[in-house]
């Protein structure tokens, strides 16, 4: 081994930032690998029950908690998601469903989130209207009567919903 001072003199300082570099990556690599992973099993605890590709729950059943992630246009703006307990969201399917089979208009006030399901047949009868809001986020969107059946046939098949 050399000197610490012959080995100044050989390694250049670009050789030694290259060195820096080079482990620097491999920290970066090591932490987002291990955050990633520790992600991946937090999000693994929740299933997806979808409205539309950009409004959907995750209910986790174990943690007994439910988000509602609201895509914003475009896809890329994610808006702040929803933290609802399961008493909440089971109300929210209830007022669904009752929207659903009467094909009629069912709005709910939960603390500070109020929701809108609009199942009357206007011009196109396959479509359904859903509003929902907390504070000033707002969305609005038009859901396809089948994916609506869809999702409240899985929330009911996680939960017995009355």
């Amino acid at each position: 081994m050399l000197p610490p001072l012959i080995l100044d003199q050989v390694c250049s300082p670009f050789r030694r930032l290259k060195i820096f570099l080079r482990a620097l990556v491999r920290f970066l690599r090591t932490a987002i690998s291990v955050s990633l992973s520790r992600r991946s099993a937090y999000l693994g605890t929740f299933k997806k029950i979808e409205l539309t590709h950009g409004v959907y729950f995750l209910v986790s059943v174990p943690e007994a908690e439910v988000k509602l992630m609201s895509v914003g246009a475009g896809g890329s703006e994610v808006i702040q998601p929803m933290t609802l307990s399961i008493d909440d969201t089971k109300q929210i399917f209830r007022s669904i469903e009752c929207a659903f089979d009467h094909r009629d208009v069912a709005e709910i006030e939960l603390g500070e989130v109020s929701w809108k399901t609009d199942c009357r047949v206007h011009s196109n009868p396959e479509k359904v209207t859903i509003s929902f809001k907390r504070g000033w986020e707002r969305t609005r969107t038009d859901v396809r009567r089948l994916d609506l059946a869809r999702a409240i046939a899985n929330f009911s098949n996680l939960f017995e919903v009355k």
